[in-house]
């Protein structure tokens, strides 16, 4: 499989990760070439991405302004389609996370693992159904976590790493966790 695009936040702030952005820009791996896509629907700083096996982009756990005030609020999630270079806001997955890792399924959906509340309360484990375009709860971390890695493995399992636990102290607990036998349906 080639390398796919890659989505990052542009700008002069956008090294600043405590800026807040609207604009984007996706590199195209066969021209390595940069290129401005959609403003995004609102503001954000702090969210994650991801490539989905369709070449769509899954935004989430960020932070936004409320558009009343200058209250930072969570960000709904988003989704990018570099077909029609639209964007469009997704529901909220049942717990919103700040920093959680989203990863990829082959399926084409996403898991978003981990994270915490504005109350840094630890989140659990959501899978985005790109059929229904919902979120769901799956089967928790044994360690719920901030500030780690998490990758996909080739027999479907995710590696969890690292981070820090309930109580924001570093864990080095290691988790194989495996999706539900229904994550993919």
């Amino acid at each position: 499989m080639g390398e796919k695009p890659h989505f990052i936040p542009t700008g002069d702030d956008a090294t600043d990760t405590t800026a807040t952005l609207r604009t984007a820009e996706m590199r195209d791996p066969a021209t390595g070439a940069w290129t401005d896509i959609a403003t995004l629907p609102f503001p954000l700083r702090r969210a994650t991405a991801v490539t989905l096996a369709d070449g769509r982009v899954l935004v989430a756990g960020g932070l936004t302004e409320r558009s009343t005030s200058s209250e930072i609020v969570p960000a709904d999630p988003l989704l990018y389609d570099p077909a029609t270079d639209t964007w469009t806001v997704l529901e909220r997955p049942p717990v919103v996370a700040l920093d959680p890792r989203l990863v990829a399924l082959p399926d084409g959906s996403a898991l978003a693992i981990g994270g915490s509340d504005l109350q840094r309360h630890p989140a659990g484990a959501y899978r985005w159904d790109p059929e229904s375009g919902r979120w769901s709860d799956v089967a928790a971390m044994h360690v719920p976590r901030t500030g780690h890695g998490a990758v996909l493995l080739d027999d479907g399992r995710l590696l969890v790493a690292g981070g820090r636990d309930a109580d924001g102290r570093e864990t080095a607990v290691v988790e194989l966790w495996t999706a539900p036998a229904d994550a993919g349906s």
